[in-house]
């Protein structure tokens, strides 16, 4: 069973994960896209459905299609001993659809802050609602720059403000805590992120020579 995407969905709802380069030329929407009979069929849609399993591990079904991060950390803090107790099972599920949530904010992200409007699409996605957990980040950080990482979770702080800044939002203000240094600090602190990343790339191949000795294609 599926719950909904909850408040948000795709702008063309079964298009999402819908054309793959292997895939099942069948009505079938259960029958396995890597059957030898569909082989080299490239490009066929399959039906999807948007949304999640109202529970990712129940007690005698463990969970089938959930992040490989969730499964592997997840299922190794809970269950090191195999032990299936509902407890450990409940909390499992709660932790996953945290996940997901955050997930599907942070994908969101790339379609919401977008400066495109050259398609109905792309106008769909920058006046679209979005989750309230992800209006939230946004607005925080459209405040000041303010990044939190709740739980643990999969996407860090640094993965966040790529996104803000590559999509053009940019704080109204800095972050007040800034305030807390002096000036002379704040320029030794930044004088020091800039020599360690000098001193990396001094070490490091050029682009050219990294694709020689390892992509070379001749």
């Amino acid at each position: 069973m599926f719950i909904p995407a909850r408040t948000w969905k795709t702008p063309k709802p079964n298009a999402s994960c819908s054309v793959i380069s292997t895939a099942l030329n069948s009505p079938s929407p259960t029958a396995s896209a890597s059957s030898p009979a569909n082989a080299g069929k490239s490009g066929t849609r399959i039906a999807s459905r948007w949304g999640w399993r109202r529970a990712s591990w129940s007690r005698w079904n463990p969970p089938v299609s959930i992040s490989s991060n969730q499964a592997w950390c997840g299922s190794f803090v809970l269950f090191p001993d195999g032990a299936l107790d509902q407890a450990n099972i409940d909390e499992f599920n709660r932790q996953t659809d945290f996940e997901y949530e955050r997930v599907r904010d942070f994908i969101i992200l790339h379609y919401k802050a977008t400066e495109r409007d050259d398609t109905p699409f792309w106008r769909y996605c920058r006046d679209m609602e979005v989750p309230e957990t992800l209006q939230r980040k946004i607005d925080l950080f459209a405040a000041n720059g303010r990044i939190f990482r709740e739980d643990e979770e999969l996407f860090g702080e640094e993965s966040w403000i790529q996104v803000f800044l590559g999509q053009g939002i940019v704080p109204r203000s800095y972050d007040p805590l800034v305030d807390m240094k002096s000036g002379p600090q704040i320029v030794q602190f930044m004088g020091d992120i800039e020599s360690v990343i000098a001193k990396c790339v001094k070490v490091m191949p050029s682009h050219a020579a990294f694709v020689e000795k390892f992509c070379d294609a001749r």
